[in-house]
């Protein structure tokens, strides 16, 4: 997304020049010129943005300088499709697919150097230009990136790739608490948290995209045989010592209609931390 610089309106003052003879006075002419556009977006760009901006299509927020906290980094900046004539009025398999083309998770752990194979708390998120931008002619599609922390985003001192290697191993790794009589994972709302209490909480260890960009939703049943084929076979990755794997051992979630509609792909596969710990040979 490209920041677009309201600067206030210049007023030149213009001397008119008269022919001599005739009585004359300079005058001032107000000169309004159009704002001008800012520079791109570019990589490693970092801003604190608000709830409202982590939520919208475009953000209007500038940058914040990367040494002090920040909740999000831009790690890529692609451009919006051809097939976009306006992203206010674009369809929602439209936004869907530019994103996922552009602001891919290969693209965000190259930039942050990420080698554990884990799903980690580090998440995407995509800013197309405001209007006036769009107006001026910017097609950039910018690429942040985020921390979950519980249920929110997290704010990281200094550049994100650097913020990562001067971290632990598996720091970033995702887990969410167990809830409810099963002790399963919210499947609604789903809480990102360090993994430092195994008795009580799961570890995310794989996803996988259920259907294009574009697709139609192929419906619950459906979705519910593939997230089950996908994630079942972590019951013989991490057996972790449990005693019916089956029921308790792994457990899927996968996006309904409200959640597919809004971009959700993937299906998420998780197994409880304890168990994952216990397996000889986790990564």
């Amino acid at each position: 997304m490209t920041r677009t610089a309201q600067r206030p309106a210049l007023l030149i003052a213009v001397a008119l020049m008269l022919p001599i003879g005739l009585t004359c006075a300079a005058m001032a002419v107000p000169v309004v010129l159009a704002p001008a556009a800012s520079a791109a977006p570019s990589t490693g760009t970092c801003y604190q943005l608000s709830d409202k901006a982590l939520g919208a299509l475009t953000s209007g927020e500038g940058p914040v300088p990367c040494s002090e906290p920040h909740n999000a980094e831009t790690f890529f900046v692609g451009t919006v499709p051809e097939t976009i004539t306006d992203p206010q009025t674009a369809t929602p398999p439209q936004i869907v697919d530019a994103v996922l083309r552009e602001c891919t998770s290969d693209r965000l752990r190259a930039y942050l150097g990420l080698t554990d194979p884990l799903p980690s708390r580090f998440v995407r998120k995509a800013f197309f230009p405001t209007p006036e931008a769009w107006t001026a002619g910017d097609r950039s599609l910018r690429c942040d990136l985020t921390l979950r922390s519980g249920k929110g985003r997290a704010s990281w001192p200094g550049p994100a790739p650097a913020y990562v290697a001067a971290s632990p191993a598996g720091a970033f790794r995702y887990c969410t608490p167990s809830v409810g009589f099963l002790a399963w994972p919210d499947p609604t709302k789903p809480a990102a948290e360090d993994c430092t209490n195994p008795p009580r909480q799961w570890i995310q260890v794989g996803n996988q995209a259920l259907g294009k960009p574009t697709a139609k939703y192929p419906g619950e049943a459906k979705l519910r045989r593939r997230g089950s084929a996908v994630c079942r076979t972590f019951r013989a990755t991490y057996p972790g010592g449990i005693a019916n794997p089956e029921n308790r051992g792994w457990y899927f979630i996968f996006p309904k209609a409200a959640g597919w509609r809004a971009g959700e792909r993937d299906v998420q596969c998780w197994v409880p931390l304890k168990q994952f710990l216990d397996t000889p040979g986790h990564p």
